[in-house]
């Protein structure tokens, strides 16, 4: 039922560990479908390499390195997903080992989910990505520093899930990097907007038109934990220009996209 999508662009040590997070999975997804955003050889290989070892269906979705085009490749690879319900992380993710069985239990008609993310420091990633040993949830939570996002507490993940940040000023609060939806509801807005290349607000252009839609949001709090690698800002040079886009979706009230997935559809 789950199809699992990762976003990658050249940094092959840190989707190891996401890749190794995810044989810790106690749910696993119907299949994996990593969006390559034209990452080289070396990331190639590694994949190759976790297809032949671990006895998961994955798909490496892959086009040429034209810049940050984030957007596209995500709709790229949810064209070829069989799972009716789309989990969607980033390559610098690393997943709590009931993440995906969070995401199962949350999930439901009529609804998406954003999900937050533990940011780990500078110190704790290095550690983690120089030090190979088995990844385990000790080792997340201890790079973690046990902080908030890093709780994992079930039954208050269901008691807020429609009454956390889903509402007023937080009603498009939503990272790319963990939320998920039915693949139909993102196919009925047209999937991502591609005119919004280089980084920011494709995730909170994507959540406007499924609302707009009629979609609603949960808020997963408490569960379906992300731990988020440290790495640089990407370049924001394309911040204004993709706020104007998302802007003018909002005020022109629309969900449907001119140029979104559908051309990758059969």
């Amino acid at each position: 039922m789950i199809t699992l999508v990762i976003a990658t662009y050249n940094w092959p040590e840190a989707l190891k560990l996401c890749l190794d997070s995810l044989r810790h999975q106690t749910l696993m997804p119907r299949e994996v479908i990593i969006a390559d955003d034209g990452s080289t050889e070396t990331t190639k290989s590694l994949i190759e390499t976790f297809i032949n070892s671990s006895g998961i269906d994955v798909r490496h979705i892959w086009h040429s390195d034209q810049g940050f085009r984030l957007s596209q490749i995500r709709n790229m690879a949810i064209a070829e997903a069989k799972g009716e319900y789309i989990v969607q992380i980033d390559g610098d993710i690393l997943m709590h080992p009931r993440f995906l069985e969070d995401h199962r239990r949350i999930m439901k008609r009529g609804y998406f989910v954003a999900g937050s993310r533990v940011m780990l420091s500078q110190s704790a990633t290095n550690k983690l990505l120089k030090n190979v040993r088995e990844l385990s949830i000790f080792r997340l939570l201890w790079a973690s520093g046990l902080s908030l996002n890093s709780l994992r507490i079930a039954f208050m993940m269901l008691a807020l899930k429609r009454r956390y940040k889903v509402s007023g000023r937080y009603s498009l609060y939503i990272k790319g990097c963990n939320m998920a939806f039915f693949k139909q509801d993102f196919l009925s807005v047209n999937g991502y907007n591609e005119d919004i290349e280089g980084w920011g607000f494709e995730d909170v252009d994507l959540a406007n038109r499924l609302l707009h839609s009629g979609i609603e949001k949960m808020f997963v709090k408490f569960g379906a934990i992300a731990y988020h690698l440290w790495h640089t800002p990407a370049s924001r040079e394309r911040l204004n220009d993709n706020y104007k886009i998302m802007k003018e979706c909002i005020l022109n009230g629309g969900f449907y996209v001119p140029n979104g997935i559908d051309k990758y559809l059969n």
